[in-house]
C-alpha cells in the first residue's frame, strides 16, 4: 500500500495510530489511512471530497419514510407529511393509533396505499388528498354469550 500526500486536508481523521501523520518539508502532510468514506482519488492521486447530501427539512421524530420517484412520505406525531424536492413539506392527515405505529405503502396506478394496524388510508399525489379504505377495524372486541341448544 502507498501512502497518500494530504496537503491541507482536513476533516477526515481515521489514520491508524501508529502510522498517524508525518510532515514533510514542503508542508505536505502523509496519513496511513484506516478507511476514507465520502472521498474520491483523482487521477493525480489526490483525495477529493464527496459532495455527499445536505439537509433540505426537518421532522423531529419522525418514522416509517417512503419514496417513489414522484413522492416522498414521512410520519411524525401522528401525522402523514409528503415532502417535496425545494424541501418543503405539507401535512396531509392526522393518523389514529399509537404515534410510533409503523406504516406500509404500496403504490397501484398512481395511487400510494398506507395502512398500519390502526389506520388504512390512500393518497391520491395528485390532489394531496388522503380518502379511507379497506375495511374498519374494530376500535374494541366485544365478546357475546350465547346459550347453546341442549345445554
Amino acid at each position: 500500500m502507498k501512502p497518500l500526500t494530504i496537503r491541507g486536508f482536513k476533516g477526515m481523521n481515521n489514520v491508524l495510530e501508529e502510522g498517524g501523520f508525518s510532515g514533510h518539508d514542503d508542508g505536505t502532510m502523509t496519513a496511513i489511512p484506516k478507511v476514507i468514506l465520502n472521498a474520491d482519488v483523482t487521477a493525480e492521486e489526490r483525495l477529493k471530497k464527496r459532495s455527499g447530501y445536505r439537509l433540505l427539512a426537518s421532522l423531529p421524530n419522525a418514522h416509517s419514510a417512503w419514496s417513489n420517484r414522484g413522492v416522498m412520505l414521512a410520519v411524525a406525531e401522528g401525522r402523514l407529511y409528503r415532502f417535496y424536492p425545494d424541501g418543503s413539506k405539507a401535512a396531509l392527515c392526522t393518523l389514529s393509533g399509537p404515534f410510533e405505529e409503523k406504516l406500509f405503502y404500496a403504490s397501484v396506478d398512481g395511487r400510494v396505499y398506507i395502512s398500519s394496524r390502526h389506520w388504512m388510508g390512500i393518497l391520491d399525489p395528485v390532489d394531496n388528498t388522503v380518502d379511507s379504505w379497506g375495511i374498519p377495524i374494530p376500535s374494541s372486541r366485544s365478546l357475546r354469550r350465547s346459550k347453546t341448544a341442549g345445554r
